[in-house]
């Protein structure tokens, strides 16, 4: 269980307990991200990371073969000459020798393999040190994130601190272990096909039971046909379904696909809102009883390909911070009405209709 939960809210104070925590690390610490970039925050992140190994600490380094492949060389040479293990899952079937100094996950390397894994990325977000600590949530190692180097740009996300004895299968998770079943009530995992059923299934469950609210931030909304059924009966027996989502954003096609479906969802009697202030990353669902932060979002990557990690918080406290996130979120973002989408213009029509074709990879 979750005995102490920390929600850090904007980019700096993440990276501040990070390198604290980093600072304080005597005997291990495991990095799991998505996209770790060779800029301004993951220079101080790799130097602390450098400070800890002259110590003694084992420290063991995951990214993706994707999200941080622009940041390959640099973070291969650091490594190497620092001592730090790293490793890259699922590289690219055209790097070439790009990754003769990677360590690449079993099995992955030969080519026809990294053709196979080209749509499967990690797409978690994960730090666990000396196995007391663990950080989750959206964000990467990237200044993006970071009030103190993007100013008032700087990517709005969420990230938790946790302690807790769920950390032991925690550290089993980040091995990858092959687990039969979700090991724990307290995160959801994805990578295996049980793993996923289950994720999949658990939110699934959660919606059709919940019956004051289930509301959602996510970046990225591209449904699946299972989901948004789910959706379509839960507003049918009139469950608040409310659904924030970003004006600015990242990735243009995922926004375009998602405004394709803003008409269907109003009619049903979802609230729909955009995220006015600044570039949304942030990942936070709320249902009764139960709130979910993590990496993953309300779209086919995060249900179908991706390996994703939320974590699951129940405790009352965290449940009411939650709540004011949300709805300090929701008040910063305006909400989408039937009225707005008759004022569209024909051509913006046409191309949210084509991004819709393309969910599945969204």
């Amino acid at each position: 269980a979750w005995k102490r939960v920390q929600f850090l809210e904007s980019g700096d104070s993440y990276y501040e307990a990070l390198l604290s925590g980093i600072d304080e690390a005597r005997h291990s610490i495991l990095i799991e991200k998505y996209i770790f970039r060779f800029d301004q925050v993951g220079k101080s992140v790799l130097f602390a990371l450098s400070e800890a190994r002259r110590r003694g600490v084992r420290v063991f380094l995951r990214v993706d073969g994707l999200g941080s492949r622009d940041a390959f060389p640099e973070l291969a040479e650091f490594c190497r000459s620092q001592d730090l293990e790293l490793e890259v899952f699922h590289p690219l079937p055209f790097s070439g020798d790009s990754f003769q100094h990677f360590r690449t996950l079993p099995g992955i390397a030969p080519l026809l393999r990294r053709w196979k894994g080209l749509n499967r990325r990690c797409h978690r977000k994960l730090v666990i040190i000396d196995d007391k600590v663990a950080f989750s949530g959206g964000r990467n190692i990237d200044e993006v994130e970071s009030e103190r180097a993007s100013g008032e740009d700087a990517w709005h996300d969420l990230s938790v601190r946790l302690e807790g004895t769920s950390l032991r299968r925690l550290i089993k998770a980040f091995w990858l272990w092959p687990f039969r079943k979700q090991p724990s009530r307290d995160f959801l995992l994805n990578y295996n096909w049980r793993l996923r059923l289950s994720r999949n299934t658990w939110f699934h469950r959660h919606l059709q039971l919940s019956q004051e609210r289930f509301w959602v931030i996510t970046p990225y909304f591209a449904h699946t046909p299972a989901m948004l059924f789910q959706l379509k009966l839960a507003s049918r027996r009139g469950l608040d379904i409310r659904i924030i989502l970003p004006s600015k954003t990242d990735v243009p096609l995922s926004a375009f696909a998602a405004r394709a479906l803003y008409r269907t969802l109003l009619v049903w009697g979802i609230r729909i809102f955009e995220f006015k202030p600044r570039i949304l990353h942030r990942k936070l669902w709320l249902m009764d009883q139960v709130c979910v932060a993590g990496s993953g979002n309300l779209n086919h990557r995060s249900f179908m390909h991706d390996l994703e990690l939320d974590m699951i918080l129940s405790r009352r406290e965290d449940l009411n911070r939650a709540h004011r996130l949300f709805l300090s979120d929701q008040e910063k973002s305006r909400e989408i009405l039937l009225a707005d989408l008759a004022t569209l213009p024909p051509w913006k029509r046409i191309v949210y209709w084509l991004a819709s074709w393309l969910v599945y990879w969204l």
